[in-house]
């Protein structure tokens, strides 16, 4: 239907708009919160989104009767997806420009065909070569910035947000490996659930508290916390799920890859950060692979490539 589709588009304009502030709303929290807090605030958000949008009681009566031999895999993708990755990100972001972080998201999916071919004996083509070729080569030029001829120093920062994109490719090898029976937003409830669990294990042996943090929460950061709960993950998901209903994956999966021009651009608008020239080529470089990659298609069937995007949606929140 002509409403419809047009409903559709209009959501999923909203995701990719409200997904491009989740960096920049991130890189100035992590001046007041630990990256600790920042995992605990942004995994408590997706379990209530789920729990939301999925209902409550019926979503916890179907996590209870999965089936034991899942078990594993889901805590594996809880502990790689839902803790050691948010964690490497936040602390990643902490010490590098918002604008690297958002070029760098995309690399999930070159560790992603890498791991494919090991694991599940994938075949990558000379084609699918070529446009992971062009992504590294993106990433090469905004790491070394444009390989100008002075003494460079990488940023621990881009390590971490480039080690974090290797534990998100392996949670997902995980769940395409043994969870593609199981549904998707309960996989994102238990990685959730798991971070939860693990800040509240970790929390007591750190010298400092959530509760401490709050208590001691600039006032001018009030606009950036409600902007980082709401409109980067709330309206996202949300938002996103409303694209997923009217719309054909492929659209989908087409037009989010632009976010990662919006998540550049609103660091630089928000956070008054750099925008240099090697930035823009790096990006475009980084662009145009991921569109090749999406153009060439990825994953053998929608449904697969529809539990692909939902997980990889759930990074980005």
């Amino acid at each position: 239907m002509p409403t419809a589709n047009a409903a559709g588009w209009v959501a999923l304009c909203t995701a990719v708009i409200t997904s491009s502030t989740y960096g920049g709303f991130a890189k100035n929290l992590s001046s007041a919160l630990s990256p600790l807090s920042l995992l605990f605030v942004s995994q408590l958000l997706i379990a209530f989104f789920v729990l939301f949008s999925f209902g409550a009681v019926p979503t916890l009566k179907r996590l209870l009767v999965l089936r034991r031999q899942v078990i594993l895999p889901l805590i594996a993708v809880g502990l790689t997806n839902g803790v050691i990755a948010p964690l490497l990100w936040f602390t990643g972001i902490q010490t590098t420009v918002a604008v690297n972080a958002a070029l760098f998201g995309r690399m999930d999916m070159i560790f992603m065909f890498v791991l494919a071919w090991i694991f599940i004996g994938e075949k990558i083509t000379r084609r699918h070569l070529i446009s992971g070729g062009i992504i590294f080569l993106g990433i090469l030029v905004v790491v070394f910035q444009g390989f100008q001829p002075v003494s460079i120093a990488i940023e621990r920062g881009d390590l971490l947000i480039l080690l974090a994109c290797f534990t998100f490719a392996v949670g997902s090898m995980i769940f395409r490996l043994y969870l593609h029976a199981v549904a998707a937003e309960l996989v994102i409830l238990c990685r959730a659930l798991t971070g939860i669990c693990c800040f509240f294990i970790i929390s007591p042996f750190l010298p400092y508290t959530f509760g401490s943090e709050l208590q001691h929460f600039p006032l001018w950061l009030i606009p950036a916390l409600l902007g980082f709960c709401f409109i980067a993950q709330f309206m996202n998901m949300f938002s996103f799920y409303q694209a997923i209903e009217r719309l054909p994956i492929a659209t989908i999966s087409l037009v989010t890859s632009f976010e990662i021009i919006g998540s550049a651009l609103f660091a630089h608008w928000y956070l008054h950060e750099p925008f240099m020239w090697y930035h823009i080529a790096g990006g475009l470089c980084i662009l145009l692979g991921v569109l090749i990659l999406e153009i060439l298609g990825t994953h053998a069937t929608e449904e697969i490539k529809e539990l692909h995007l939902v997980q990889e949606r759930s990074h980005s929140t």
